[in-house]
């Protein structure tokens, strides 16, 4: 997978369907513990592609996002999620509900920390 040809290779050995999307998240995790992490972020974006409900999907974006200290795109990965299926709930929390609660792209990065510029000369 790490190879120019990898995703190309995988493709003619597995159909990417519903069917295999839980060996593409677990190709996913492997190639992320391995830091092959443009791999992992194009393996498990084709898992919630092909099962767009899978929460624990969404989450391993989220995660693998959140490696490559890209905090934004991670959250707005969730978000993406919960707007696409607002009624999933655990324990009685909806996705409609976790979203509500996210900040914009916007408020992350203006939250971002900026060092401070150099004391002038």
């Amino acid at each position: 997978l790490g190879s120019k040809d990898g995703m190309a290779l995988l493709r003619q050995q597995l159909a990417f369907d519903a069917k295999s999307a839980s060996a593409l998240a677990f190709l996913a995790t492997i190639a992320r513990d391995h830091s092959k992490l443009s791999a992992s972020l194009e393996l498990i974006a084709e898992a919630a592609r092909l099962v767009p409900d899978a929460s624990a999907y969404a989450l391993q974006r989220a995660h693998t996002l959140e490696v490559e200290l890209r905090y934004a795109d991670a959250l707005e990965a969730v978000r993406e999620h919960c707007d696409a299926n607002p009624q999933r709930a655990a324990a009685g929390v909806r996705c409609a509900d976790v979203a509500a609660l996210l900040p914009t792209r916007e408020q992350c990065e203006a939250a971002r920390w900026r060092p401070p510029s150099a004391p002038p000369s």
